[in-house]
């Protein structure tokens, strides 16, 4: 049987985003918000990306025609949405380090965000191998055109960023689909870092070493995850 492998050129969208306790002073600053992100100098967050805007009094969506690219923005999270569009390629470093320029040392910085519950990364793949969604049917055990599973499994804590007297956890969401009339296997990775007690000060998220543990997490334990799966 054929078994998954490498799956970064498999990638075709992400998400990336933080939930944090309710702070008033987004939600009170949301035109001033988007302002400072679509015009900031050299930015890549820009009309261009996100060419629509849309706003009520808790929430800021900048957004592509589709939808497809996203940054929502609320006073209790800032989630980042990009996927790749067809033919082309996903530059997933130049996302990640904006967000990290953008969000995280702009932003939240300049309203103060605290007590940071959560910091998690989706990473959406696309598997065009007939062998393998044939296998992921059988698996599942269930003569269907449309399959969706999804469950949760804890893990420890990445030893990068474990600390002393806390609870924090990792945990990480799977999601496999197989499509109607498809012999495509969709597979999603949502990793996820929860702090506990919650984290004061957004510096000590540890961004840079979360983002190297969830390239560990998908370059490894995920494909030999599902390759113990299909293989089960």
């Amino acid at each position: 049987m054929n078994t998954v492998a490498n799956l970064k050129n498999s990638i075709y969208g992400i998400a990336v985003g933080l939930r944090f306790n309710q702070t008033f002073a987004i939600g009170d600053n949301l035109g001033k918000i988007a302002d400072k992100i679509l015009y900031s100098k050299n930015s890549h967050f820009d009309p261009k990306l996100f060419p629509f805007v849309d706003s009520n009094i808790n929430q800021l969506i900048l957004r592509d025609e589709d939808m497809f690219n996203s940054l929502i923005i609320s006073p209790t999270d800032i989630i980042l949405q990009v996927r790749k569009k067809v033919d082309g390629e996903l530059n997933i470093k130049l996302y990640e380090e904006e967000y990290k320029k953008q969000i995280l040392e702009s932003i939240l910085k300049l309203y103060q965000v605290r007590d940071v519950r959560r910091v998690g990364y989706l990473s959406k793949y696309e598997i065009s191998d007939k062998e393998i969604a044939e296998s992921f049917c059988k698996r599942v055990g269930i003569d269907a055109k449309n399959i969706t599973i999804r469950f949760q499994k804890n893990y420890t804590m990445p030893e990068t960023m474990q600390k002393k007297e806390v609870n924090d956890y990792c945990t990480n969401i799977y999601t496999l689909v197989k499509p109607p009339d498809s012999d495509k296997l969709r597979i999603s990775s949502d990793y996820q870092i929860y702090f506990s007690p919650y984290l004061e000060d957004t510096e000590d998220i540890l961004y840079d070493e979360f983002i190297k543990e969830k390239n560990n997490f998908n370059e490894k334990t995920l494909p030999d995850w599902i390759n113990g799966y299909l293989t089960k």
